[in-house]
């Protein structure tokens, strides 16, 4: 179970997802399922759409689920059922939902390097390189070959440095240190 979320938009890189996940569904002995959270990003209804049919294309229409738009509560308990979260944004910044998957003890796949202070020691199981379905076939058959055991050790690994970086107290601190130095 393979878990995104995000708006739709060119700023992602779905269709390197939907290729990785062609190459696993005809190899592997699991069944594959992929839930896509978001809408189509402000003006990119067409390119959504584009992504949705290039889905189909490639017979994954009961792999791949394009769930819409989500509260956070059920994204959270999306999360508590996934395998592991693979992030396709291509921008060069740490992104919102990244942060959130960690938070969960997620296991996360990614081609963005800003996700480096999470990985570590584990940038081989993690990243992929943006556009290359192969290594991200590669990089799944791995997460979901890992014993439940290992993809929840990794997870923590990730939650670790979510609560240390990017909780609510960690945010209040930096708010309130920036005020005192503006005083």
């Amino acid at each position: 179970r393979i878990v995104t979320v995000g708006a739709i938009g060119k700023t992602k890189d779905f269709e390197t997802l939907i290729k990785a996940v062609a190459m696993l569904n005809d190899t592997i002995d699991k069944p594959i399922s992929v839930t896509i959270a978001g809408t189509a990003a402000p003006g990119e209804e067409e390119y959504a759409e584009e992504v949705r049919t290039f889905a189909r294309g490639f017979g994954l229409g009961e792999v791949i689920t394009f769930a819409g738009p989500m509260k956070n509560a059920e994204v959270a308990r999306m999360h508590q059922h996934a395998d592991c979260y693979v992030s396709v944004n291509t921008t060069p910044n740490i992104e919102k939902s990244l942060v959130e998957a960690a938070s969960s003890g997620l296991p996360i796949l990614t081609s963005n390097r800003s996700f480096e202070e999470f990985a570590r020691d584990y940038s081989a199981f993690v990243f992929f390189d943006q556009g290359d379905a192969s290594m991200l076939a590669e990089r799944i058959r791995h997460m979901l070959t890992m014993s439940y055991e290992a993809r929840r050790a990794l997870g923590h690994v990730f939650r670790d440095v979510a609560v240390r970086n990017y909780s609510i107290e960690v945010f209040a601190t930096q708010v309130a240190e920036a005020f005192e130095r503006d005083v």
